[in-house]
């Protein structure tokens, strides 16, 4: 059975009718613009959202980081700690060795907390829980390098037993933490697959010659640009269609690498 089970997903024009499965044990991450619809779909699955349509299941419990935080930003540290420790589940040796290692001041307010504060603050306090499914908005939003690495270690160990949905921008991070990759555009998911799948569907090209090469490629066609005398063509093949249409329409043709960061620049636009 599935760990997270998603139904014809929808609320408002945030979210339009997404559906998608993830398996117990996997560290997912679920990308996309501003906008894109991530936070609500985190906010949904917690529970925190009621949809308009359709249904979610997540094998509880379920430990939630909505972005931000989402505390009375009159609340002091302490008392933050205080109150989310009192949760079942809590386990000093990791919630209470992240608050150290983060150096927050107990007495400070959450809402005079820089915005890396409030999250190395959140994220002490979600994964300070043992659950069976963590889910994640945003966990490197405002972050240092140093806290990065801290955090990234933290999801790493909870997603060692546990299940756990990240929403992100961050596509390094992702890519290497994650073993399966959602995304979203305008509230529509277009994918949900592993974490390399990608790489087979979306590709970088670098075209020579006299060819056009929106004629020769047509639908396959993401983005384009002239680069150099030449074109740089990013193509949605599956197939592997692209490279063969091009050499028979006369074009010299070099694959060039692709980071996800760039792929999601366009794909997610």
């Amino acid at each position: 059975m599935s760990a997270i089970e998603v139904e014809g997903l929808s609320l408002g024009r945030s979210l339009r009718g997404v559906s998608f499965h993830l398996p117990a044990g996997s560290c997912s991450a679920v990308i996309g613009a501003n906008g894109a619809g991530k936070s609500t779909l985190l906010g949904l699955l917690a529970g925190a959202l009621r949809p308009d349509t359709g249904r979610a299941r997540c094998g509880g419990p379920v430990a939630y980081l909505p972005e931000g935080l989402g505390l009375d930003g009159l609340l002091r540290v302490e008392a933050a700690v205080a109150l989310l420790s009192g949760l079942p589940g809590w386990e000093p040796a990791v919630g209470g060795a992240l608050l150290e290692r983060f150096g927050l001041d107990p007495k400070a307010r959450i809402g005079a907390l820089s915005m890396g504060q409030r999250t190395r603050l959140g994220v002490a306090l979600t994964l300070g829980r043992r659950a069976r499914t963590y889910l994640l908005d945003d966990p490197f939003l405002g972050l240092d390098p140093m806290a990065q690495v801290i955090v990234e270690r933290a999801i790493s160990e909870r997603a060692a037993e546990a299940t756990v949905l990240l929403g992100c921008q961050h596509a390094a991070a992702a890519e290497r933490l994650c073993d399966h990759l959602l995304l979203l555009r305008a509230g529509a998911l277009l994918w949900c697959a592993p974490v390399d799948a990608w790489r087979a569907r979306y590709r970088r090209l670098r075209v020579s010659g006299p060819v056009d090469v929106q004629a020769a490629l047509g639908a396959l066609v993401v983005h384009l640009e002239p680069q150099g005398g030449g074109t740089v063509v990013l193509v949605d093949d599956p197939a592997g269609m692209a490279e063969r249409q091009l050499r028979v329409a006369g074009a010299r043709v070099d694959e060039q690498a692709l980071p996800l960061d760039e792929l999601l620049l366009w794909v997610s636009a």
